[in-house]
């Protein structure tokens, strides 16, 4: 994780044999590997292909076919968290998560994620979650906090099933 141009991509770049999975268009623009993570919406405003649809064709073909990658990188885990958010809530005709009721909407998502990270991190690859910076915080004596983008209960999901965690 880190500020803008740190060199998050670049430093997942030099894991071996790379397949991104982007939601920003930077790893087609360099010319990697990848797939560009996004939902595709039809005229009326209902999704014509989900992102939690791709994300579950993309781990089914990593588990099954994969061709040679060795390393998995999500660039970003926020912005995929928040395009799962938006799937959920386009697919079931609400406004929010909330809306839908008894805590569906949230727990729909986090079985989602969830079962991604879990899924991501039982392959025999390397695995790279890539965040943003967030400096948006002050402490209690006006000094600013920098943390991960990645909203605090998707972090410690990811956190708690990684080996290391980088600061670019």
């Amino acid at each position: 994780w880190g500020a803008t141009m740190s060199g998050k991509s670049y430093l997942a770049e030099r894991f071996p044999n790379p397949f991104f999975i982007n939601t920003d268009d930077n790893a087609e623009k360099a010319g990697l590997p990848n797939f560009q993570l996004k939902n595709v919406m039809n005229r009326d405003g209902s999704i014509k292909s989900s992102v939690i649809d791709q994300i579950d064709e993309l781990m089914l073909e990593l588990q099954t076919a994969n061709k040679g990658f060795e390393t998995v990188v999500i660039d970003t885990i926020e912005d995929t968290v928040d395009l799962i958010e938006q799937a959920i809530i386009t697919e079931n005709k609400v406004q929010t998560l909330g809306d839908m009721g008894y805590g569906k909407g949230f727990a729909l998502q986090k079985q989602i994620v969830t079962g991604m990270i879990l899924t991501l991190r039982a392959l025999p690859l390397n695995v790279v979650f890539v965040s943003r910076l967030d400096d948006s915080s002050l402490d209690g004596q006006g000094n600013t906090i920098e943390r991960p983008a990645l909203k605090t209960k998707w972090y410690n999901i990811v956190n708690g099933n990684s080996d290391i965690t980088i600061r670019t």
